[in-house]
């Protein structure tokens, strides 16, 4: 089955929920009511489908052995994408796909989200195909800059142009006499924009872009070091300018001819979410899959937290080689890989768990799949599928004031991720 991203599992978006699209091949055997479902491997796979390896480079203080619950605390948005605590706050973020930016504070069990925008650029993005819009949002740590990622309008052949923007904060408001374009990207086509921006525990921002769209890679971008496309970048956010993207000396590719210096990552189709462990700065990136197999990689801080390394596609997609030709003795593998034909269909990538209300899950990285909807938990070589907590539709993770983590989706709604 042809498919594309993560957004595009989103067919139609109503009151009610999410039609979603794209769940291919057959049905995973269920558990019964309330029950986690187990894959416990390592370096090999127990089925032919589902496959995890560790490379933590700390074990897990919990042992992942917990029943969750996704208990909503927001409703009525219209197509949440990302969301960023504000530092040192009750307050976050929250972006809706078609352009806004809306403030939102924590209060118990709600998040009352003000439905006034802080931004409102709807007017400039361009969200008409299913994977475009609005699709990030990073704070920087001292709260000082917020930056936002989005396709935006654009005359010409282009599928509009990925934009990375900042604006100076005050009291968590944007002022906009500063906005500024830290990079542009033409989109040749729709899908795989990426769009995720985060703060690195270095400080610096670092922004995912998808490979430039349409099936299978045709330009070869995920290999190629002279494009920004189906890459993960790092650059200088607080020195960088309208005419002048601040590149950090340490960045793989700084000096090599051809090469585009804020390239940080390469071989990523379209990373749909990625994260740094408060506690080790390891990385986390979740993959979407092409046809195939949905992937996690994980970098360790101890080597480097991804510093140039070549996440495979599109050599390769999960672990499985491609038709197309190239070396692939420097890959790094994934750590774990999630077959199509047990209903996968767009990884979303979250958070390694650090809340302390769950002390089984510490440590353990946290994630879903926009058609598969459980809640998964990988515990060092142990994947656990949370039968019992479940978000259709998710589009993104985010972390709150506590370390308690909240998951979104399509349908407008908002979770925090529970202990039962």
């Amino acid at each position: 089955m042809r498919r594309t991203g993560p957004l595009a599992v989103a067919v139609a978006a109503t009151v009610a929920g999410v039609l979603l699209l794209g769940a291919c091949g057959g049905e995973e055997p269920e558990a019964g009511p309330g029950e986690p479902r187990d894959s416990t491997v390592a370096g090999t796979s127990t089925s032919s489908t589902t496959t995890a390896s560790s490379t933590s480079s700390t074990a897990p203080d919990g042992d992942g052995d917990v029943t969750l619950a996704t208990t909503v605390v927001a409703k009525g948005l219209d197509q949440p994408v990302a969301m960023a605590l504000i530092p040192g706050t009750e307050e976050m973020f929250v972006v809706e796909r078609p352009g806004r930016l809306l403030r939102a504070r924590i209060d118990g069990d709600r998040l009352d989200v003000d439905p006034r925008p802080v931004l409102d650029l709807t007017d400039r993005i361009e969200s008409a195909g299913t994977e475009q819009g609005l699709l990030g949002v990073a704070v920087s740590p001292d709260a000082s800059m917020l930056v936002l990622d989005g396709t935006f309008r654009d005359r010409g052949p282009s599928a509009g142009t990925s934009r990375v923007v900042r604006w100076s904060l005050r009291d968590g408001v944007p002022d906009p006499a500063s906005e500024t374009v830290l990079l542009s990207q033409p989109q040749p086509h729709a899908n795989h924009n990426g769009g995720h921006v985060t703060f690195g525990p270095d400080g610096m921002l670092y922004i995912g872009f998808g490979d430039g769209g349409s099936q299978d890679d045709p330009k070869g971008n995920g290999q190629r070091l002279d494009t920004l496309l189906a890459k993960l970048l790092r650059i200088d956010a607080a020195r960088s300018t309208a005419d002048r993207v601040a590149v950090p000396a340490d960045n793989p590719f700084v000096g090599r001819q051809g090469a585009r210096s804020e390239i940080w990552s390469y071989g990523l189709r379209n990373p749909w979410r990625f994260s740094f462990d408060t506690d080790t700065g390891d990385l986390w990136i979740a993959d979407v899959g092409g046809s195939l197999w949905e992937e996690i990689d994980h970098a360790t801080a101890a080597s480097g937290s991804g510093r140039g390394v070549d996440y495979g596609w599109q050599l390769r997609e999960g672990r499985h080689d491609t038709r197309t030709r190239g070396d692939r003795s420097h890959l790094a593998d994934p750590v774990v890989e999630l077959s199509h034909d047990d209903g996968y269909c767009s990884v979303i990538g979250g958070f390694v768990s650090r809340d302390p209300r769950i002390p089984q899950l510490r440590g353990s990285y946290v994630f879903t799949d926009a058609c598969r909807g459980e809640i998964h938990v990988l515990t060092g070589d142990r994947l656990r599928v949370h039968d019992e907590a479940r978000t259709m539709g998710a589009t993104t993770f985010a972390t709150g004031p506590r370390s308690e983590l909240y998951v979104a989706s399509l349908s407008g709604e908002i979770a925090r991720i529970d202990p039962a």
